[in-house]
């Protein structure tokens, strides 16, 4: 384990320290992923980065992250998933652990409005639907049907937000190779644990041909009564700031 950095993000004294739990098995995707935790804004935030199967450049971390606290953590290819965000666990020393994805869009925003969601609603997992998808294969981008602001079952997995003590004492996220997300869900649940969806509008999953742990197809995305509304090419909400 190798730590680079300080922590520079501004810090708002009603939020809790932050640990950002990013594991990737993809070298080429790690400077996008590295953007969107770079981006985040009033919050104090360290990212432990578990690296499966490969090791990080310290020093292509550092120019994306520009001073931020980082944990590098490097993981064998053969260790399973759920194995990977147990040891980034491990290492995480805020308060809160934010699970992101590697290859999902996040408004600078994203953390922020995840914690301010877990102060007001008192849930044990705060995270957001997956309102906006970007269908990558057909360069499409819909927005979903669903409640939003509201007690609920699931979450987007890429965005699940939840105090690092809970998540030890539910036992953490199983040792499985995939569907690792749907599984703390349901261990939470059977804890008694509450889960709270806020507004989805800053953050866009990915949808690839393939490779997803939580693979539904593209059709899936585009049912007639879960769709709401579909454009051509990449239209992320306003919130997301893209540049």
């Amino acid at each position: 384990r190798q730590r680079t950095g300080a922590a520079a993000g501004v810090r708002v004294a009603a939020y809790p320290s932050v640990s950002v739990l990013l594991a990737t098995r993809r070298p080429e995707q790690l400077p996008f992923a590295l953007q969107q935790v770079a981006r985040q804004r009033d919050v104090e935030l360290e990212l432990v980065l578990a690296t499966h199967g490969f090791e990080a450049d310290p020093g292509l971390v550092e120019e994306h992250l520009g001073g931020r606290a980082v944990t590098l953590l490097p993981v064998a290819a053969d260790v399973l998933f759920g194995d990977v965000l147990r040891a980034a666990t491990d290492a995480a020393a805020g308060d809160v652990v934010v699970k992101m994805d590697d290859d999902d869009w996040y408004g600078p925003d994203v953390v922020a409005d995840l914690l301010l969601a877990k102060h007001y609603s008192g849930a044990e997992l705060v995270g957001m639907p997956a309102e906006m998808v970007y269908l990558e294969p057909i360069r499409t981008t819909v927005r979903r049907r669903g409640p939003s602001e509201n007690f609920g079952a699931v979450v987007a997995g890429g965005t699940m937000t939840m105090d690092r003590d809970v998540l030890r004492a539910v036992g953490g996220f199983r040792p499985v190779p995939r569907h690792v997300d749907a599984r703390l869900l349901e261990d939470l649940r059977a804890a008694g644990g509450r889960v709270y969806r806020t507004q989805g509008l800053g953050y866009v999953l990915r949808r690839t041909a393939g490779g997803h742990t939580w693979d539904t197809g593209l059709g899936y995305f585009l049912t007639r009564q879960g769709l709401a509304a579909q454009w051509r090419g990449f239209r992320p909400s306003r919130l997301l700031e893209d540049s």
